[in-house]
């Protein structure tokens, strides 16, 4: 390998055939990508020495940055942020792939790597071409979870700044994980940020689930914390209708909750009540509401009923025979488990007239109380 690294190098420096040259440079990069520094070092001198020389065809100015790119040293940055902005798409591309092989850069070149970020946050904001696009947002990620950083790749999620998908795609997948690996701080203040858009809640969720494996095993997250995260998961959960999935969350930190006797645990448990009832689970959410009601307060406990009315009344409502079956086995599933409280006189009305407008849609069904 040696012997070849010298032999290219000499036709890079020597050859008069510009293809020759272009080609020389583009086997050079692709040999001392698989070398160490030290071993790269006559490479890096090679390319360095020929891009030098101004009057090489654009072709060859091209296989040059290609061949920096692939070998990454960091003394091509300056070549990298000089042709981010070329009129060409290849040798932008390039660059910007360069740029993001360089990373990480080393820890005292501060400077530099401000620069390399504001280049290539400067580039994307205007850059026409959705290769490049990509290849910066692969960049920029690689260079870390700087607040601008962040909010550059965040704007390339939104369709109205980011028309190819592709992009939008790369872009929040490296957002994901950048703040996979980001402090606390940095996390919660994008949690919440996506929290508040309401047509995001697809990428809250994304972020959560991403967030809240590692979150559990991190000093820097309390139990209590990692229970809130879930608690985050599962309204989005909620909000995305897919309550089965969000009464999977809301059990155990209902759970831990009831066990403490936390004055949370009946805010909690009505949205986990929700989520059952949501999601038709007729065994388990009358269990939490007679876990509940013999406790609750009586407006916790009229929220709680009216959770489960509502629902009863929507399978009932479209006169189907199915839906009303179901809603009956609800009602006596009820009755069943909370015999004293299905009682008192106004939610045994309630449950009564729920009962006979069932059996009325159900062809061959008595109206005869249960």
């Amino acid at each position: 390998a040696t012997e070849a690294i010298g032999d290219l190098v000499k036709l890079l420096n020597d050859s008069p055939d510009q293809s020759v040259v272009a080609e020389s440079a583009t086997a050079l990069g692709a040999i001392a990508a698989r070398k160490n520094n030290a071993e790269a070092e006559p490479v890096v001198t090679a390319l360095l020495g020929r891009y030098a020389k101004v009057n090489d065809a654009p072709a060859v100015r091209d296989a040059l940055v290609g061949a920096m790119a692939d070998v990454a040293d960091a003394r091509f940055v300056p070549v990298f942020l000089k042709g981010l902005g070329a009129e060409s798409a290849s040798l932008r591309l390039a660059c910007a792939r360069g740029l993001g092989n360089v990373a990480p850069l080393p820890a005292n070149a501060g400077a530099t790597q401000v620069a390399v970020t504001d280049a290539l946050i400067g580039q994307i904001a205007g850059e026409p071409d959705r290769g490049v696009r990509l290849a910066l947002v692969a960049a920029l990620a690689k260079h870390g979870p700087s607040k601008a950083a962040l909010k550059a790749i965040y704007d390339r999620t939104n369709p109205n700044t980011e028309a190819d998908e592709a992009v939008r795609k790369r872009a929040w997948d490296s957002l994901i994980e950048l703040l996979k690996v980001s402090d606390k701080a940095i996390q919660l203040t994008w949690i919440g940020q996506i929290e508040a858009d309401a047509a995001a809640t697809a990428k809250l969720i994304d972020l959560l689930l991403a967030i809240e494996p590692d979150a559990g095993k991190s000093d820097q997250w309390t139990p209590a914390d990692v229970a809130a995260l879930s608690e985050r998961l599962a309204d989005a959960m909620l909000r995305a209708n897919r309550p089965a999935e969000a009464g999977q969350r809301y059990e155990p930190a209902y759970q831990k909750l009831r066990a403490a006797k936390s004055d949370r645990a009946q805010a909690l448990a009505v949205k986990y009540l929700q989520a059952l009832v949501a999601a038709d689970q007729q065994a388990a959410s009358v269990g939490v509401l007679k876990d509940r009601l013999a406790i609750a307060k009586p407006a916790e406990a009229g929220a709680m009923i009216d959770c489960l009315v509502q629902r009863l009344r929507a399978l009932i409502g479209n006169n189907d025979a199915t839906g009303a079956t179901a809603a009956l086995a609800w009602i006596n599933e009820v009755r069943k488990q909370l015999p004293e409280e299905s009682k008192t006189a106004s939610w045994a009305d309630t449950l009564n007239k729920l009962a006979d407008q069932a059996k009325a849609a159900i062809p061959g069904a008595t109206s005869k109380p249960e």
